[in-house]
């Protein structure tokens, strides 16, 4: 192993020791202020030592001498350097070192001032950027991003109406910021319902545990793409999708019961999302628009029945109850649940 100069090593190790972040530099000024202190106070005591009369103030009233009282001094014109004015009648080696522990002092507070400021700005910047896992239980888990997921949310806020806190999660690898604030233009008034949102992969095993989808009583995953897009985009799209259903079930114990419901484009591959779990259920929202479309435009006033339907805003709705074996999502027996 070649030997290498003992410069470039300790500035490797320093540069190893800073990397770790703020409590490295944090220590590393607390370690500068001892070693200032420490030899400034130093050399005080050793003028002190060869001139026994001490700092000459004028007034014995005002005489302060004694070893332990130098690197008092030094301590206060490190802290704050307006208290050099102590040293004015004092000799000339006293009130050099003085100057120098203000100067030190100046340096090393304004290094600790200029750390806090940016720990600050950085941990400002980690909230906005939605890393922190969510303490939430009974919430609706939104995977992905797309140009339905205004509408989704305001069925679910309509949805969530008789409930005094709601709530919604979403997880998509979109900026927090940009999510929030597109949410806001765009749904203003969430009612009871309150939006939480966070960026990571969706198929990631700690993004989704971020989620909290272990505690989820629903998981909506949403295409990457839109309908119109190439087939090519569409099949990425389920890709997506299906490794975000194997992430979801693998977090999930082996009986979970809640309702998954993914969107996925082609057959081939709806299938494949289905075999992983009989509670994903697979729909194309594409196909379905097409087929509500032509029945709308073969009956007047269909599109009247099917919005007052499939929609929560209204008087009608459709409500599935099953009596003797509950419904999947593992709620009470003998209640009834919106199928929209």
């Amino acid at each position: 192993m070649p030997k290498y100069p003992l410069k470039q090593v300790l500035r490797y190790k320093f540069d190893n020791f800073m990397a770790k972040g703020g409590r490295s530099i944090f220590l590393s000024l607390v370690i500068s202020f001892l070693i200032l202190l420490v030899v400034i106070g130093g050399i005080r005591v050793v003028v002190y030592a060869i001139d026994s009369s001490g700092p000459e103030f004028g007034n014995k009233d005002h005489d302060q001498g004694g070893i332990w009282n130098q690197f008092y001094q030094t301590f206060n014109h490190i802290s704050d350097p307006g208290t050099m004015a102590y040293d004015i009648g004092s000799k000339p080696w006293f009130k050099a070192t003085a100057i120098l522990a203000g100067i030190g002092g100046v340096v090393i507070f304004s290094a600790l001032i200029a750390f806090i400021t940016t720990a600050l700005d950085q941990k400002i910047s980690e909230l906005k950027k939605g890393h922190s896992k969510v303490i939430e239980e009974d919430h609706t888990l939104i995977l992905g991003w797309n140009e339905r997921v205004v509408e989704i949310l305001r069925e679910l806020v309509l949805a969530n109406e008789s409930e005094d806190d709601a709530c919604v999660v979403i997880l998509s690898k979109s900026d927090k910021e940009e999510m929030d604030d597109h949410l806001k233009n765009h749904l203003p008034d969430t009612k009871s319902t309150r939006i939480v949102t966070r960026s990571g992969s969706e198929s990631s095993l700690v993004n989704l545990d971020i989620a909290s989808v272990q505690t989820a009583k629903s998981v909506i995953a949403l295409a990457s793409c839109n309908p119109s897009a190439p087939d090519d985009i569409k099949t990425g799209s389920d890709t997506i999708v299906i490794k975000t259903m194997l992430a979801v079930v693998a977090c999930l114990p082996d009986d979970f019961e809640i309702p998954i419901v993914a969107e996925v484009f082609h057959e081939r591959n709806r299938r494949v999302v289905q075999g992983i779990s009989e509670n994903v259920i697979c729909i194309d929202a594409n196909e379905i628009l097409a087929k509500i479309m032509v029945q709308t435009s073969r009956s007047i006033g269909l599109s009247v029945v099917y919005s007052e339907i499939l929609s929560f805003d209204g008087e009608a709705g459709i409500y599935i109850e099953d009596l003797e074996m509950g419904w999947k999502t593992g709620h009470q027996q003998d209640r009834k649940f919106p199928a929209a």
